[in-house]
């Protein structure tokens, strides 16, 4: 339950970023302004990481199934990716942490970003448009994908640890409950979404109806 609770507090939380966006200059010369956010998300990359780390940690023992010697060489490497083994634990947080930061970079282009606000006209406050917007994305990013790769370490490895090192008879593992609690908030998140975009819908029809939207 309290993985579960981590888990959904996690893939929801965002780092908001405000962002300006110049709008009209009054009749006092003052310059209004319309403020909106960017959403950077803590764990951007989603269960890619624990996945792709994981399908990794499981193909030598896949090979093992079909290749048998008795060389001695060949069987330090396959316990070295031995499940529980302090060696699996270390490769499988590596991997996650690098496979988390490789499909954050692929998401989210913060040159791409910067760019596109800097067309737009809108600006970070306090932070220069262009390289320095670029940089202070960057900085950003890197900081929220840390909390995300502690988080995924934390619901990925710490029940393989309690599994096999503190004698707690867990039979399901975390990559799995992140799996089916990411689609489940996924899916409900895309109801919500529906259920507003439907409403506004409805809204618009009947003020229609009624004649308050007029050409």
């Amino acid at each position: 339950m309290g993985i579960v609770a981590l888990i959904a507090f996690f893939e929801q939380a965002q780092r908001r970023i405000q962002i300006l966006y110049p709008r009209q200059v009054s009749s006092n010369g003052v310059m209004n302004t319309n403020a909106s956010y960017l959403p950077i998300k803590v764990n951007m990359s989603g269960v890619m990481g624990p996945v792709f780390a994981a399908s990794i940690m499981m193909l030598p023992a896949f090979v093992q199934r079909f290749v048998q010697s008795e060389n001695l060489v060949v069987q330090q490497i396959l316990g070295f990716f031995t499940y529980g083994a302090w060696s699996y634990i270390i490769l499988y947080t590596v991997l996650i942490a690098f496979f988390a930061y490789f499909q954050t970079a692929v998401v989210f282009n913060s040159e791409e970003t910067s760019t596109s606000l800097k067309n737009m006209g809108g600006y970070i406050p306090g932070v220069r448009p262009g390289e320095r917007t670029n940089k202070y994305l960057d900085d950003v990013v890197s900081r929220t994908t840390a909390i995300g790769v502690l988080y995924l370490i934390v619901v990925c490895v710490v029940p393989i640890i309690l599994n096999t090192h503190a004698g707690m008879p867990l039979t399901i593992g975390g990559t799995s409950v992140l799996i089916v609690a990411g689609v489940i908030l996924d899916t409900w998140n895309q109801v919500q979404s529906y259920l507003v975009a439907k409403q506004y819908t409805g809204v618009v029809g009947h003020a229609s109806r009624h004649g308050r939207f007029r050409n």
